[in-house]
């Protein structure tokens, strides 16, 4: 009697377990589906990934030229603007007050362009701001 019993509760586990654990073709292949789809998406991120980074790589580049780029028109402006005041003082015409104004209107904007230069050089992601 205890043999039987023995036996047939040994059955009865292997059984459920064969059950329990064995899944149908259908289940499989929606598995199989799913790791699939998931791999794609994590594919699809890395190359979306690897585009951001080539962005940033770029826009830093674009960054350090524009900026070489603005200072070396910022230095050629202010030795363009000593050289015509020096001219103004020279000249004694009569429109050298229309000159001044004109080069005092020059002054503004280079100083205007040297801040602005100034204010993107402290944070380089603002030139977004400025492109277009």
């Amino acid at each position: 009697m205890k043999k039987t019993f023995l036996t047939l509760a040994i059955s009865t586990l292997i059984a459920g377990t064969v059950f329990t654990s064995c899944q149908s073709s259908a289940q499989k292949e929606e598995n199989a589906e799913n790791k699939v789809e998931s791999a794609e998406q994590n594919l699809k991120e890395v190359k979306q990934d690897a585009i951001t980074e080539e962005q940033k790589a770029a826009n830093t580049e674009e960054w350090k030229i524009f900026r070489n780029e603005s200072e070396v028109k910022i230095k050629n402006n202010e030795i363009r603007i000593t050289e015509l005041k020096s001219k103004i003082k020279k000249s004694g015409n009569q429109q050298d007050k229309i000159y001044e104004e004109k080069i005092v209107m020059l002054e503004q904007k280079n100083h205007d362009f040297e801040c602005q230069n100034g204010y993107l050089r402290k944070k380089p992601e603002r030139l977004g701001n400025f492109q277009t």
